[in-house]
């Protein structure tokens, strides 16, 4: 017959040293990352709307945050703040439209929308842009790629008097035709 007691040791036995290997694993990663309180949010992948309205230019874009990459660390949430309110810097006309940067605005929102001011407390990010041109821009030069170094994707949104299209941008991606 089977004794109930022996069950219960067999079964505490079996369940303490996998309780006690779960948790070590669970230490082990999460310490790779967080151990010296430096381990910083990254931006990899996103979400970007352009706007075409004649010789207006607008953008809207969200960075979702991601869990560090301990081995390859990136830029600080603040260094990626400063980087995106440099519109002219992300976004390149040909000479000939002369579009000049008539707004940026890049803030860290938390997991409910509302904007955060401590670094601490940095999660997404959010950020607008409005362009107004001298004449109507034919491309623009996606340069976010090269100021946001961990950026590996954008999908992107694309609203002009032609119509609507979705494309997805990844680095090395040429001039977007408007």
């Amino acid at each position: 017959m089977f004794n109930s007691n022996c069950t219960g040791r067999i079964r505490t036995q079996i369940s303490a040293p996998l309780i006690a290997l779960l948790g070590g694993a669970i230490w082990v990663f999460s310490s790779a990352v967080f151990a010296d309180g430096s381990a910083l949010p990254e931006y990899r992948n996103g979400n970007l709307a352009i706007d075409v309205e004649g010789k207006a230019v607008s953008a809207r874009l969200r960075l979702p945050m991601a869990v560090a990459n301990p081995d390859k660390p990136g830029l600080p949430p603040e260094e990626v703040l400063k980087r995106l309110n440099a519109g002219d810097k992300l976004f390149g006309f040909p000479d000939k439209a002369a579009c000049k940067v008539e707004s940026a605005s890049a803030f860290a929102v938390d997991k409910e929308g509302k904007p955060v001011k401590r670094p601490g407390d940095f999660g997404n990010i959010q950020a607008s842009y409005r362009f107004e041109c001298g004449g109507r821009p034919e491309n623009i030069k996606m340069k976010l790629f090269e100021q946001l170094p961990d950026l590996l994707g954008l999908k992107l949104q694309l609203t002009t008097d032609k119509g609507e299209r979705s494309v997805d941008l990844a680095p090395g991606t040429p001039d977007l035709a408007l």
